[in-house]
């Protein structure tokens, strides 16, 4: 990423077509993740990365997505909105 010039990735499940569901060859999120899930989505930064899934997947992503490598989210709740939001926040020690 940093040759890249990037601080992270979203990995939606979604193609370009936006699509639910894919032919193997299309599913990055399963590539990336493990997850096999119709719905979801990954963020993937320089220090840190989350999964995000919705309720229907609660156990199959504890199953799949390695926990030392990803953190699981939800994906209706804070969503990867809210994730990025707090990664993007200053450090505030004094909180």
């Amino acid at each position: 990423m940093a040759d890249q010039g990037l601080d992270g990735f979203l990995v939606p499940h979604e193609d370009e077509h936006q699509n639910e569901y894919l032919p193997a060859a299309n599913d990055r999120l399963a590539w990336a993740t493990g997850f096999t899930g119709s719905a979801g989505a990954a963020v993937i930064l320089k220090d840190k990365a989350a999964v995000f899934v919705d309720g229907r997947y609660a156990l199959q992503v504890r199953d799949q997505v390695d926990d030392g490598l990803f953190e699981v989210r939800d994906l209706i709740g804070e969503g990867v909105p809210g994730y990025l939001e707090q990664a993007s926040a200053p450090a505030r020690p004094w909180l």
